[in-house]
């Protein structure tokens, strides 16, 4: 008589594949996109790369994973943007002092770029980080829609467009002008959320 087949766990799933995210992010950090192997992430994991391969078939499909686990918890905070204009403006200058702040270090920057510079070449990465935008996007143009009810709907989207560029510049431009005063920038990307979504 044959062994009993094992029910599937869906917390315990859960589980793992948390584990698994949570040593991928720490490997890419520290050694890039294209410097992390999937042993190395299993290593990190404590886990072989067969079982690993039962919750990711690739290091895109980890990565896709990551976006999907940021888009939930931005989601979660979007929720709560809803109640009023200041809440609104902020949070979205929370976010915004966070992503100053993720982009200023060194390895997450790197991994910003390194995943950057797949886009348009690696197709199912591409996919990936395109559904995130596109989904924040929407929800970033109800809440303004919510909150700055005359602008146009034209406006609206230029001015998203114009937020998120500044979520993901300051990487870049650190590494162009490395003395660029972090404080003062800041200051002044909340001077323009103000402007940005006021009627």
């Amino acid at each position: 008589m044959g062994k009993p087949k094992k029910h599937y766990d869906p917390d315990r799933a859960a589980a793992r594949r948390k584990q698994v995210l949570d040593a991928a992010e720490a490997c890419f950090l520290r050694h890039g996109f294209h410097g992390t192997s999937m042993a190395a992430i299993s290593q990190a994991a404590g886990m072989s790369v067969g079982h690993i391969y039962n919750y990711f078939n690739s290091k895109e499909a980890i990565i896709a994973a990551m976006c999907e686990r940021e888009m939930t918890r931005l989601l979660a905070r979007f929720q709560d943007m809803a109640a009023s204009r200041e809440r609104f403006v902020g949070e979205l200058k929370a976010i915004l002092r966070e992503r100053i702040a993720e982009e200023a270090d060194a390895g997450c920057g790197a991994l910003t770029r390194d995943i950057q510079a797949e886009l348009g070449r690696n197709e199912v990465l591409t996919r990936a980080i395109q559904d995130f935008d596109r989904r924040i996007r929407e929800e970033l143009v109800r809440l303004c829609r919510l909150h700055a009810q005359k602008l146009s709907e034209r406006t609206i989207a230029a001015r998203i467009e114009v937020l998120l560029v500044l979520l993901n510049s300051y990487g870049l431009r650190g590494i162009v002008s490395p003395d660029i005063d972090r404080e003062a920038y800041t200051e002044e990307v909340d001077g323009l959320i103000e402007t940005l979504f006021s009627d």
